[in-house]
């Protein structure tokens, strides 16, 4: 695990600070990787908080309460921050497991008819 989502995760979740949600670690793990291929270029004061709001988002996909969280203020002010973690929203995936892909069904392809010869 990256050790920059482990501190975020561990100033969300200080009450988990034992041993953190395997599941938890790795969706953050993953939505950090994901939001370095699909947001490559943020501005250096966003790239600061890009741990911290993949943990934040981790933590609100999974649906962890907020009562047991911690809301320590991100690493950026709140205005900057916001606009991060909905930017990061809006761009990662929202499924832990996509979707089956259905096969497209074709119609039986119409056979032309002969012409009718005279």
């Amino acid at each position: 695990m990256n050790r920059s989502i482990e501190q975020a995760l561990l100033s969300l979740l200080p009450t988990h600070s034992a041993a953190l949600p395997k599941q938890l670690t790795d969706l953050a793990s993953s939505l950090l990787a994901q939001s370095r291929n699909r947001a490559s270029t943020l501005k250096a004061e966003e790239e600061i908080a890009r741990p911290y709001a993949c943990a934040h988002l981790a933590c609100d996909r999974l649906k962890i309460p907020s009562t047991s969280r911690q809301l320590t203020p991100p690493p950026i002010p709140p205005r900057i921050y916001k606009r991060l973690y909905n930017h990061l929203d809006k761009i990662l995936h929202h499924r832990l497991h996509p979707k089956p892909r259905h096969p497209i069904r074709h119609l039986p392809q119409q056979h032309p008819r002969p012409h009718p010869q005279h």
